[in-house]
């Protein structure tokens, strides 16, 4: 699964993040902290457990506000999607 989601890794903010992190549960939170205590620079990618997800991992990658389709954020996805 791919998670754009801002640098600082905080899942609680945005709407996909906050259905990743109910469904998947606090330890998806932790291990995001863990292996990025201060977050990651726009464009980096986190990869963490799928814990109650339906999914062995997901992909949380950095990436800036979402403007219509016109920045970055889509470029972080797409090479989500190809790790």
């Amino acid at each position: 699964m791919v998670n754009t989601t801002a640098s600082s890794l905080n899942l609680a903010n945005g709407a996909v993040s906050k259905m990743i992190l109910s469904t998947a549960g606090p330890q998806i939170q932790a291990e995001c902290h863990q292996l990025a205590p201060k977050g990651v620079a726009l464009g980096d990618v986190v990869e963490t457990a799928g814990y109650g997800l339906p999914c062995r991992r997901v992909y949380h990658g950095a990436c800036q506000d979402w403007n219509n389709g016109s920045g970055a954020c889509e470029a972080v996805s797409v090479a989500c999607v190809l790790i």
